[in-house]
């Protein structure tokens, strides 16, 4: 790929974007103004959502712009949901998905796209990662402290262990296969 090549890749990727802003702009004064309150997330979402373009479309040499997409918008995609449930204090626990487990899964992407087990298995590693260490924390800050108040421990009565239960299979497959 030549730098033209790249340089058009570049321009398409920033017209796509702003053109995604504008309508975003436009559709919340649309909606009266009100609605910048469920919107905002995406000013996260859409720019991840790009740099994951831009790993597909640049291939073996932009692989790497997998990593902070996934960052992005997995920050942009737990924003949206812990804005629209108004769930403020699952953040307390939610941050193992964006670092270890975003990160896990821009290198599974990235190693996907560059054709290297190496990046792939450490991705799932870091992921599975993720999740078990939101589930430990989600259990402990629900079911112990109940940082959500009384629905706190319902969710945690099935949600809970459920996510455990699938955080400790996800390790044992991953364990698994480096065996």
């Amino acid at each position: 790929m030549d730098g033209r090549e790249i340089a058009r890749r570049i321009e398409l990727l920033a017209g796509v974007g702003l053109v995604v802003f504008g309508g975003l702009f436009a559709l919340a004064e649309l909606a009266g103004g009100g609605s910048w309150a469920l919107i905002w997330p995406l000013f996260a979402i859409v720019p991840g959502l790009l740099l994951f373009a831009g790993a597909f479309s640049f291939g073996r040499n932009g692989g790497f712009l997998a990593i902070p997409g996934a960052i992005v918008t997995t920050s942009g995609l737990l924003l949206l949901v812990t804005n629209t449930t108004g769930a403020w204090t699952a953040w307390s626990y939610l941050w193992p998905l964006v670092t270890p487990g975003s990160v896990g899964l821009g290198l599974l992407v990235f190693g996907a796209i560059a054709r290297a087990p190496g990046l792939k298995s450490t991705g799932i590693g870091l992921g599975v990662t993720g999740l078990a260490l939101c589930g430990l924390f989600g259990a402990f800050f629900e079911l112990v402290l109940g940082v959500s108040g009384p629905l706190g421990p319902a969710i945690g009565r099935v949600l809970w262990p459920a996510l455990l239960i699938v955080a400790g299979l996800a390790l044992i497959v991953a364990w698994a296969r480096r065996a």
